[in-house]
C-alpha cells in the first residue's frame, strides 16, 4: 500500500512539474520491470494516465489508457483505464465523434454492471450531442 503511495506521488509530481520525458512510454516500462509485483506496469501506466489527464492532455492520457486495457486485459486497472480512455475520447470530439459513440456502446455492453457505466453514458450523451450538429 504505502509503495502504491510513492509511485502515485512520483508520477503525479512529475508531470505537475513538467518533467513528462521521464514517463515516456519506453521509461515507464523500464520503471514497471524494476517495480516488484505483477499489476506494477498497468498501475504505473494507470496514474500516468490520470496525471495527463490532469493537465488536459488528452491524446496521451488516452494512450496511456488504451495501453493498459489491450495489454493487460486482466489487471485490475483494465475497466477503470478503458473508462477513462473514453473519457479522453469524449473530450476530442472533434476527431471522431461517432467512434467514440461506438466505443461508449461498446464498453457497456461488456461492462453492463460497471461502476463506470453512469459516467460512460454520460460521455456517449456529450458525444451523441456532438454528432448532431
Amino acid at each position: 500500500m504505502i509503495r502504491n503511495i510513492v509511485i502515485i506521488g512520483v508520477v503525479f509530481g512529475l508531470v505537475l512539474l513538467g518533467a513528462q520525458w521521464l514517463l515516456q512510454d519506453s521509461n515507464l516500462k523500464a520503471y514497471g520491470r524494476l517495480l516488484p509485483g505483477s499489476d506494477t506496469a498497468p498501475m504505473l501506466e494507470y496514474y500516468a494516465g490520470h496525471g495527463y489527464l490532469i493537465v488536459s492532455d488528452y491524446d496521451t492520457a488516452g494512450a496511456y489508457f488504451k495501453d493498459i486495457y489491450t495489454h493487460y486485459p486482466t489487471s485490475s486497472y483494465a475497466e477503470a483505464a478503458h473508462a477513462y480512455w473514453l473519457e479522453c475520447l469524449s473530450m476530442q470530439l472533434f476527431k471522431s465523434p461517432v467512434r467514440a459513440v461506438a466505443e461508449c456502446k461498446a464498453f457497456l455492453q461488456q461492462y453492463p454492471q460497471s461502476t463506470y457505466a453512469p459516467l460512460v453514458r454520460q460521455f456517449q450523451q456529450r458525444c451523441e450531442a456532438g454528432t448532431v450538429h
